[in-house]
């Protein structure tokens, strides 16, 4: 330990460790700061992340509410969805009978009236002509009723029973289809 013994050699070690203890202070200092600055941005990444995973719970359970709500509107859709298509079937199905009646009482009428025509062109059943009966037989067969039909061709070809009778029973069958066709 000559340093002791030797001012000028004690005077700089003593500015030496004077200058290292300052250093080692100011180090210590700005490491100090440092790790509280740190500490503090943790504690604010922290808290951020404690913020979104909350919005992230909240988000989910509103999505998991709103998929609930879709999911009850999907089956009310559905069960509405079912119950117009069992509509639409019967409407089909109604819409169906209706044209096949409509059909067949459009085949009752265009008899009817080359009826009257034939009638009235001959006034009467007399003289008919094989085409006009022809013609005549084919719209009978038209309303699909083979009774009709029979009715028909009776009428046209039995010549020994009065025309009133035989135009009666025609007419009167032809109601008849009508009115079996409309129910």
């Amino acid at each position: 330990m000559e340093f002791v013994n030797d001012p000028v050699k004690s005077k700089r070690i003593f500015i030496l460790m004077l200058v290292l203890t300052i250093v080692f202070f100011l180090g210590a200092g700005a490491l100090g700061y440092l790790y509280y600055h740190q500490r503090q941005l943790y504690k604010t990444l922290a808290q951020e992340k404690e913020n979104l995973e909350n919005q992230l719970s909240s988000a989910t359970s509103s999505s998991t509410d709103l998929t609930n709500q879709l999911k009850d509107q999907l089956k009310t859709c559905q069960t509405a969805k079912t119950k117009l298509d069992a509509e639409k079937k019967t409407l089909a199905d109604a819409n169906k009978t209706y044209v096949s009646q409509n059909t067949t009482a459009t085949a009752y009428a265009n008899f009817l009236k080359y009826l009257g025509e034939i009638i009235d062109l001959h006034d009467g059943l007399q003289n008919i002509s094989q085409a006009e009966y022809d013609r005549g037989y084919a719209l009978a067969q038209a309303t699909g009723n083979s009774q009709f039909t029979s009715t028909v061709n009776w009428a046209w070809n039995q010549t020994d029973i009065s025309q009133a009778k035989r135009l009666a029973r025609v007419i009167v069958e032809a109601a008849n289809g009508v009115i079996n066709n409309s129910k």
